[in-house]
């Protein structure tokens, strides 16, 4: 077995934990590109914030993460409004 084959099957391995870190986990956690679209969102953005990941992959971060907060301060008005 050549280096580099061993370098990408260690690879593999390490995107395979991370990803699944990523996908189990409650916080939000998104990848942006260089121009701040997102090219990754965890499957979180729907249990707290209601959008599903194909509705924030491939928008702009500035985009997103207005509506994220008029989401999070029109949840929290109604919470307080008991």
């Amino acid at each position: 077995m050549t280096e580099s084959i061993k370098a990408l099957e260690k690879l593999e391995e390490s995107e395979g934990r991370y990803r699944l870190i990523a996908e189990q986990s409650r916080d939000l956690i998104a990848l942006l590109d260089r121009n701040g679209v997102c090219t990754y969102a965890s499957p979180s953005h729907f249990y707290l914030l209601g959008y599903h990941v194909e509705d924030v992959i491939g928008k702009k971060s500035k985009r997103i993460f207005i509506k994220m907060i008029e989401n999070i301060f029109r949840i929290s008005c109604l919470r307080v409004s008991y």
